[in-house]
Parts: C-alpha cells; sequence; structure tokens
C-alpha cells in the first residue's frame, strides 16, 4: 500500500513574513498534479491534513499552508503582525508563485471559505497553468445574510463590539478563548469586521482597489459546494461571491448533509475524515476530471 511522504517548506509571504508549507506525495513519483488548499481564515493548516493525505494519494502533490500569524507561521508575537485581511490573499499568491516557478505541472486551488474568494484577488490566478478551482463554503459573511436574529444579533456585538473593544485593548483578536478559531492580529480582525458590516462585503474594496479585482480575468472551471447546515450559507451569500466570476464556468452544488447520512457538516466539517465516502470522492472525482482535459505532454 502506496504512503504519503510529508514535508514542509517555508515561503515567503506578503511583506516578506515567512509562511509555513506542507507537502503531502508519494515518494519519489511524478505528481500529476499541484493541489493548494487555501485556507479559511483563522483556521490552521492541520485542519486539511487528513483531506490533503487522500488526495495526494492519487499522485498529487498537495499543499496547505498557515496564513501568517497563524499556526507555523507564526514567528513573532501576533501583535507585531501588521497584516490586514486582504493582505492573506497575496499570501496565497506567494504560495501559488513559488510552486508554479518550482513545478512545470499544472496547479489547482481548493478554496476554503474566504481562500475561495481570495483566488480573484491575484494576477497571478490568470496564468494558464492553473486549470480549476474547488471552493467549499465559499460566501459572504455580510452579517445581513444571517438566516436568523439571533445570528446577526451576535454578528453586531462581534463586529461592533467585541472586535473593536479587544483588538484595541489587546492588539490582537484572541478569537481562540472567544471559540472563533485561531487568534488573529489586529487588522486582519478589524477588516474581517468591516467586509462583515458592508452589505457589498469586499466588493467595495476590490472596485477601489483594483490590483485585487482579477475576477473578471479568470476563465477556468470552478465548483463550489455549500451546506445547509453551514449558519453563513444563504443563497444571498453565495451568490454575491459566485457571481464575481463571471467568465469562469460554475457548477454549484448545495447539499443537506443528513441526505447523505451526515450528522452536521456546517462551515468546517467537509475536512473531517468522517465525510470521506460522502463528500472527498465526488470532489476528487471532479478534481480528476479537470486534470485529464487539461494533461500536460
Amino acid at each position: 500500500m502506496q504512503s504519503v511522504d510529508i514535508s514542509r517548506e517555508t515561503i515567503k509571504g506578503f511583506g516578506d513574513e515567512i509562511l509555513s508549507a506542507t507537502f503531502y506525495k508519494i515518494g519519489d513519483m511524478k505528481p500529476k498534479g499541484i493541489i493548494i488548499i487555501n485556507p479559511a481564515t483563522a483556521v490552521k493548516q492541520n485542519l486539511y491534513a487528513s483531506f490533503a493525505k487522500f488526495i495526494a494519494l492519487q499522485n498529487y502533490l498537495v499543499v496547505t499552508f498557515d496564513y501568517q500569524g497563524i499556526g507555523l507561521s507564526r514567528s513573532k508575537k501576533i501583535t507585531d503582525y501588521k497584516t490586514t485581511l486582504h493582505q492573506y490573499s497575496q499570501d496565497a499568491k506567494a504560495v501559488f508563485d513559488y510552486l508554479i516557478t518550482k513545478y512545470k505541472q499544472n496547479i489547482f486551488i481548493i478554496g476554503h471559505s474566504v481562500g475561495g474568494s481570495f483566488i480573484g484577488f491575484s494576477e497571478s490566478n490568470t496564468n494558464p497553468r492553473l486549470i480549476g478551482a474547488y471552493c467549499i463554503c465559499m460566501q459572504s459573511g455580510y452579517k445581513g445574510y444571517a438566516p436568523s436574529k439571533s445570528l446577526k444579533r451576535k454578528l453586531n456585538i462581534l463586529y461592533y463590539g467585541i472586535i473593536p473593544i479587544l483588538t484595541t485593548l489587546k492588539g490582537y483578536l484572541p478569537a481562540k478563548s472567544l471559540k472563533l478559531g485561531e487568534d488573529l492580529p489586529k487588522e486582519v480582525a478589524r477588516e474581517f469586521a468591516q467586509w462583515g458590516n458592508n452589505k457589498r462585503y469586499n466588493l467595495d474594496f476590490i472596485e477601489q482597489n483594483p490590483v485585487y479585482n482579477y475576477f473578471e480575468s479568470l476563465s477556468f472551471p470552478m465548483y463550489l459546494v455549500n451546506f445547509s447546515d453551514d449558519e453563513w450559507s444563504t443563497q444571498n451569500s453565495i451568490d454575491d461571491i459566485a457571481n464575481l466570476y463571471s467568465n469562469c464556468h460554475i457548477e454549484r452544488e448545495y447539499i443537506n448533509p443528513k441526505e447523505l447520512g451526515i450528522k452536521k457538516v456546517g462551515h468546517m466539517g467537509f475536512f473531517n475524515i468522517r465525510c470521506k465516502q460522502s463528500l472527498w470522492v465526488s470532489s476528487l472525482s471532479w478534481i480528476n476530471q479537470i486534470f485529464d482535459k487539461n494533461l500536460i505532454k
């Protein structure tokens, strides 16, 4: 039985901050393609480890990474990081640039949550060797799309109270103690709140900053998967981001986990090993189709 070799490399991210990336591949076999997993906000790359191993066993080189200030990419006090949320997209760009220079194979991006929307922030992703993307729970974080009044109240408290107060007092957002994921650098958390308070979410930012707006320049196939038990996931929130990729050929799937015999998926559960047969296999099938149509001979 084949096994997956795991190694780590460091990559210079935005502002020359050091990012830690993890590489998953089968021994010395030449991989048929490169797959990057762009993470969600406040999530460490180890969330994706089991899924990365599963994909790597199909002879892909799979690369995960942490945004600066998160997980293995935190090399100093979190209060010393001055990065913003939109600059995290440039960390993702740095990983892409590193891999496309080092390897000759085609590249595919798996985007989780904001990691999916970041695909459109980078000019590098107009490179024809990027042949497709598979996005999980990619949607707007605008509070007004919250499906319940109770969630809207919580988001108002978070965006108007908790984030501005705690980032002022502590110099960062202690998200872990609030059970909101990993601790976040101050300006990342503040921009997260700023976007979440805006009905247009990140659209104002990308319209005002064309250097981060390459959505219409992308034309590869994309597959979007969202789940009915993800409280961030409503039709409007999904459409707002999907519609930015106006020239991509998009396939969409909105799944009720209970119909697949899964108790819960939510915003993070796709990457749990329990979803292997019900979700991972079908995602791999679609990814294989894209690579088979874009073989480098």
